[in-house]
């Protein structure tokens, strides 16, 4: 599954950077998220539940940032603790005014295992939508005086 989006973040680009690598600011926008501990600069513990009808899913993994270029780039690649799936991202920050960011990324996700039983267009679905409330949130957050 692969899906792409763009979205404008009210800040400079410098300031975009910070506040996406700043766990503080991601744990309560991230839904469902349990955990987001930084084991070092690159790397992080996370678990989330994910809501799937009549149950939740609980996925521990690791999110890794590669290909960092400061205030520019990286690409994120998630994995779950189980192995039963993988993310990766890859997120590119372009200044579009003085105090305005605009965020493009692609994602690509693969499912296996137990939680492939729910079905790909189900977690197509699924990404889709945690993506657009985690920047709906975090577009919130930042608009939040300090």
């Amino acid at each position: 599954m692969k899906f792409s989006q763009q979205v404008r973040l009210p800040v400079s680009r410098r300031d975009a950077w910070m506040l996406l690598n700043d766990v503080s600011v991601l744990q309560p926008c991230i839904p469902g998220c349990e955990l987001f501990r930084a084991v070092s600069p690159d790397e992080f513990d996370v678990t989330i539940t994910v809501p799937m009808g009549l149950t939740d899913v609980r996925l521990p993994g690791k999110i890794r940032l590669r290909d960092v270029d400061p205030a520019r780039s990286y690409t994120l690649q998630v994995e779950s603790a189980a192995g039963q799936g993988q993310a990766e991202a890859r997120v590119q920050l372009e200044s579009s005014g003085e105090n305005e960011t605009l965020l493009r990324y692609t994602a690509r996700i693969t499912v296996g295992g137990l939680i492939a039983t729910f079905g790909a267009p189900l977690w197509n679905k699924i990404a889709r939508r945690l993506a657009q409330e985690f920047f709906k949130a975090f577009v919130e957050r930042i608009r939040q005086p300090s």
